[in-house]
């Protein structure tokens, strides 16, 4: 089985080199640029959990800096490898999004905006309430390359380990984005896959003695989930813009088997006014 997932990672970097297009002219952000900038509206972020909250969302603040090779864009930290006009190979690290369904602080709007199925298997007899257990948040760090096949369409691949010692799992992934710009209207849409190996996802929605619940042992293997996104602004002017954001998200049934999980999907979406201030 990890031999697949090997060979789609491969696949997916080689993808990232195999055409010669010149693409990031005139939407590439400037070295040494900084903005900071909060959406104010109203948006939902759905957990998939037993008794799981979902998160009515109001207010979304972000920020990013770029330097010459330093950047950070909300909770993901880069440095980049290599760069030309074509591609692009960095170093970062980022939030896991799993442990948003445990936990619930005064972060997880910042951790949320970095994101502007079913199987054969039947459902266990018993659920387990997400209130029973205890899980933490982690951090993953590797690497990502883009690749622009031009100036309206991107590739991507990631390779991430955990660096904050929760799980010690790692996670593969690869996405397709497509943009376009026309006037002050400006739309985004995207494709990902994202491999969990199970030391990851066993850690978050499998179950163990130290729970507590009538489960004595229940593992969760490898998944794989996939996820389609669109977003849609409008510049209002220099500084404000509406702005619309939808992502979907299919959990692999290897997830969903896990007594802690009820739903097949999580989707979040958020429709408000953006202000952002910066560098020019």
């Amino acid at each position: 089985m990890f031999q697949k997932f090997y060979c789609f990672l491969f696949i997916a970097l080689i993808s990232l080199y195999v055409h010669s297009v010149h693409a990031c002219d005139s939407d590439c952000v400037k070295e040494d640029s900084w903005a900071a900038g909060i959406a104010v509206g109203f948006g939902k972020y759905s957990n998939p959990l037993h008794d799981g909250k979902d998160r009515n969302v109001s207010v979304l603040p972000s920020f990013y800096y770029y330097g010459e090779k330093f950047y950070i864009e909300n909770t993901e930290v880069g440095y980049v490898l290599e760069e030309n006009a074509d591609w692009m190979l960095t170093l970062k690290g980022k939030f896991n999004n799993d442990g948003l369904y445990f936990n619930e602080s005064k972060f997880d709007s910042i951790i949320i905006s970095d994101m502007l199925g079913p199987g054969w298997f039947e459902e266990p007899d018993e659920s387990v309430s997400v209130d029973e257990v205890d899980r933490k948040y982690s951090y993953m760090a590797g690497l990502g390359a883009n690749y622009f096949l031009n100036e309206n369409f991107m590739l991507t691949a990631g390779a991430y380990h955990d660096i904050t010692g929760v799980h010690y799992g790692y996670s593969l992934s690869t996405s397709a984005q497509y943009f376009l710009q026309r006037n002050n209207w400006q739309w985004q849409a995207g494709v990902g896959i994202e491999y969990k190996n199970s030391d990851l996802t066993n850690y978050y929605y499998g179950l163990r003695p130290e729970d507590g619940t009538s489960y004595v042992d229940f593992n969760v293997k490898s998944t794989i989930n996939f996820s389609a996104s669109a977003t849609a602004s409008y510049r209002l002017n220099d500084n404000f813009f509406l702005t619309a954001s939808y992502y979907y998200e299919w959990l692999d049934s290897n997830m969903t088997i896990s007594p802690i999980v009820e739903d097949t999907h999580t989707q979040f979406f958020f429709l408000g006014i953006t202000a952002q201030y910066g560098s020019n």
